[in-house]
């Protein structure tokens, strides 16, 4: 049928057009004639064509990242075919490259907004987590928040890194990478990481597996998603009473084997009240009342955290304040656990969604 006239005025249609792009669905800066004044104006000696002052290259112009986004959108694509395709030791290097700068700016406590779907571990379990990515959206149109411990014990953890890295370089504002307790050298050696890289990529095993390490000191240590939840891979420390002492922690330097970094990506909830500090760790577990002095001190309402399995895939304790995520189901192919996301709406309403393993 024919329509008489637009279906709405002018300025409505052009404002329901930016807010439906994809630019301002991913809160991506966009490009006018009016930016291009402002900065020729401010930087008279920039070459615009190329991004670069005297020859000195400062940025990144908009035909270099489109020529990024044709190879980013390639890759995912690549590994998402589920055909084995592998992303090449070059390919591999300047993804790691790129997403050390991106992680790299962001600060140690990073701000989500909702609505965001919170991911605890995943272990190397790649078909598990295409699955999860079919059964909950996927990228830029759901926004994630990953937990840590993306790799060891699983049979494809580069895929896994390969594919969470690629969709932060392609959507950094809708793609969260936190750092777990296996994201480091020593951890990635003791279990099956180091082994994988030298298989797969041979000679140049070693080159890769140190470009992904260097990555791993890039990642963030724990969000707040709208002032309300904390989001860490592990837990709290007797030496981290608000969110300004975890944002003036050092992530950047060599991990250490105990002292508050440690803590975040160890501790773990136990029922009993206080600190208390396993003969075996080097870190400390915490009680209902500390959990609750941390969330109250800082205004917040909810801790999630992963790192340990949980048989339904999540686990609520201290009186509903303290949320586990387990998101690795059929855990090392022989756990027989569910896993479990929390996705939170627009108005922060939580819901947990449940699923099971993929065969392999």
């Amino acid at each position: 049928a024919h329509l008489e006239g637009p279906l709405l005025p002018g300025p409505a249609l052009v404002r329901t057009a930016e807010l439906l792009s994809p630019r301002s669905m991913m809160q991506l800066p966009s490009w006018s004639r009016a930016s291009n004044e402002v900065v020729q104006s401010a930087r008279p000696d920039m070459d615009l064509s190329c991004g670069s002052i005297h020859g000195k290259k400062l940025c990144t112009t908009w035909k270099e990242r489109s020529q990024q986004i044709a190879v980013e959108d390639d890759e995912i694509a690549r590994l998402c075919a589920r055909s084995g395709d592998q992303l090449s030791e070059e390919e591999c290097l300047r993804l790691c490259e790129r997403v050390r700068g991106l992680l790299g700016k962001e600060p140690n406590v990073v701000n989500v907004h909702a609505p965001v779907t919170i991911v605890g571990d995943v272990h190397g379990q790649f078909l598990d987590l295409l699955n999860m990515f079919s059964l909950c959206g996927s990228a830029p149109e759901t926004s994630y928040l990953f937990l840590g411990n993306y790799l060891n014990r699983g049979y494809d953890s580069i895929s896994c890194l390969c594919l969470l890295f690629v969709l932060k370089a392609r959507y950094p504002q809708r793609i969260t990478l936190l750092r777990g307790a296996h994201e480091t050298a020593h951890m990635s050696q003791v279990y099956s990481f180091y082994d994988e890289c030298m298989q797969r990529y041979h000679y140049r095993g070693p080159t890769v597996w140190r470009a992904l390490c260097d990555a791993f000191e890039m990642l963030p240590l724990a969000a707040v998603v709208e002032g309300e939840v904390f989001c860490v891979h592990s837990g709290l420390s007797p030496s981290l009473d608000t969110l300004d002492h975890i944002r003036a922690l050092n992530r950047f330097e060599a991990f250490p084997s105990e002292g508050p970094l440690c803590d975040l990506l160890w501790s773990d909830p136990v029922g009993r009240a206080g600190w208390g500090r396993p003969s075996t760790s080097n870190t400390y577990d915490f009680g209902e009342d500390i959990t609750q002095q941390f969330l109250q001190h800082n205004g917040l309402s909810l801790l999630t955290r992963s790192h340990q399995l949980v048989m339904e895939g999540f686990n609520w304790v201290h009186d509903d304040s303290l949320l586990t995520l387990w998101s690795a189901p059929n855990y090392r192919n022989r756990c027989r656990n569910k896993a479990a996301v929390l996705e939170l709406d627009e108005h922060m309403q939580r819901a947990i969604k449940q699923f099971d393993a993929v065969p392999w």
